[in-house]
């Protein structure tokens, strides 16, 4: 999983070169983490860019301790079946080695 913080907004073609070069590094599947400064949801904003439910299958469940398994996958607010997108992306930061995060 790559994790990276912008100070901004970056623009779609921005967006869309830097999840190539990550595709290239690090495979296909790499899992591809923005956030802001100020609110990870501004994405939203975005025309082209959509802030979609995270599924299960999308997740690796061997990252999800007993202690977040209620966070990550039982949110009242979300549709049935959903994961927690803010959870498990802070569930698994939590588990990275401090010299990481």
């Amino acid at each position: 999983m790559v994790v990276e913080h912008v100070p901004t907004l970056p623009g779609v073609e921005r967006i869309r070169a830097r999840q190539r070069v990550v595709r290239a590094r690090f495979g296909p599947g790499a899992a591809h983490v923005w956030f802001l400064a100020k609110d990870p949801m501004q994405f939203a904003v975005c025309g082209t860019l959509q802030v979609k439910p995270l599924l299960p299958r999308e997740v690796d469940d061997k990252l999800v301790p007993p202690a977040w398994r209620k966070a990550v996958y039982a949110n009242p607010d979300l549709p049935q079946g959903a994961v927690d997108r803010d959870a498990y992306v802070v569930c698994v930061l939590e588990q990275l080695p401090a010299p990481t995060r």
